[in-house]
């Protein structure tokens, strides 16, 4: 299994993320890595991930957006099964195991988050209204794009991702949607998640920035059915190249 974490100026909070993460993978009894993408931070991202051994790191030279990091770390990742999370673990680690649990009977497993502890009733109106408005956008039947935890088979990652396009927070509508055109099979599971202070996700800036990558992804994806052939490369074919297309 490979983990995949995406960093942007985590320094104060990666430390405890990395020792909660290290500490739970490392009693596990399947092999497994554990990746950080550093997206350009400009903290000591890359300095804290390189002190605690065996996490493998990825840098981006400068911000590239999470949809890129994300896209960078799951075409580098080698295990069969492929997760990325988020560096605050919102949800939990341990959730993991229901993800793993899905990918035998899924592609494609995503997380629906349940247990939410107050976010403030601006975050959560518009995180509803959002999660509404990509439903009637896209016509995707997922309660919840935008969980931070998801997962995908080596294969499926492998289709998905080298033609990924979003380089930002839209890139999971954009993940799913591909996977829904790829005949792929994903698998919705609730997962434990609490709200973590000290997100990089303005409601209301990122969210317009959300909708408008989502009208474009809509518009590029739409008039595809399940099974058609979809574009070869986007920013995921740029980033194959760069970690070594050959392989992957």
């Amino acid at each position: 299994m490979s983990l995949v974490i995406p960093a942007y100026n985590e320094a104060a909070r990666l430390p405890g993320t990395l020792h909660r993460v290290l500490g739970y993978l490392k009693r596990q009894p399947y092999r497994w890595e554990l990746i950080v993408v550093d997206d350009g931070s400009t903290d000591d991202t890359a300095g804290i991930c390189e002190t605690h051994e065996p996490v493998r790191l990825i840098r981006n030279k400068v911000n590239m957006g999470k949809g890129y990091s994300v896209a960078r770390g799951m075409l580098a990742a080698r295990g069969e099964r492929v997760i990325f999370t988020d560096a605050d673990l919102a949800a939990p680690v341990e959730e993991i195991k229901k993800i793993l649990v899905a990918l035998d009977c899924a592609d494609v497993a995503i997380g629906r988050r349940q247990t939410r502890v107050d976010q403030g009733i601006t975050r959560e109106t518009l995180g509803k209204l959002f999660a509404y408005l990509t439903r009637m956008i896209t016509g995707l039947p997922f309660t919840d794009t935008q969980c931070g935890l998801k997962g995908f088979t080596l294969d499926a990652a492998r289709a998905v991702f080298p033609r990924l396009t979003c380089r930002r927070f839209a890139f999971d509508v954009e993940a799913l949607m591909l996977a829904q055109k790829l005949g792929l099979k994903v698998a919705e599971i609730p997962v434990a998640w609490r709200h973590v202070p000290g997100s990089k996700v303005s409601p209301v800036n990122d969210g317009w920035q959300m909708l408008k990558d989502t009208w474009r992804i809509r518009r590029e994806l739409g008039e595809l059915r399940a099974g058609d052939a979809v574009r070869p490369a986007g920013i995921g074919g740029a980033v194959m190249h760069e970690v070594g297309g050959d392989r992957l």
